[in-house]
């Protein structure tokens, strides 16, 4: 497997009605995506509530983001997951 330099976002769960929505971005751009999102990067490999905004500060939804550094995460230099609370 190679490494790619580019930021990946993906749905991680599938397409239609459910109770959570998981969403994987992978690559060196997580950071800046969850400071965008969450107004800081989660603490490595905890589960923490947030609340998720669009670039403008307005209120998306609120849920559980999880932050993977690597080298403890996978082939990819950094991830993180979140998935979506119902409330």
């Amino acid at each position: 497997m190679r490494f790619s330099p580019e930021t990946i976002v993906a749905l991680a769960t599938p397409t239609g009605k459910g109770g959570i929505g998981v969403i994987r971005v992978s690559g060196p751009r997580v950071p800046q995506i969850a400071h965008t999102l969450l107004g800081c990067l989660p603490s490595p490999r905890y589960a923490t509530f947030k609340r998720f905004t669009d670039s403008s500060g307005e209120l998306i939804d609120h849920g559980i983001a999880l932050y993977f550094p690597a080298p403890h995460s996978s082939p990819v230099k950094k991830y993180w997951n979140y998935r979506d609370m119902v409330v």
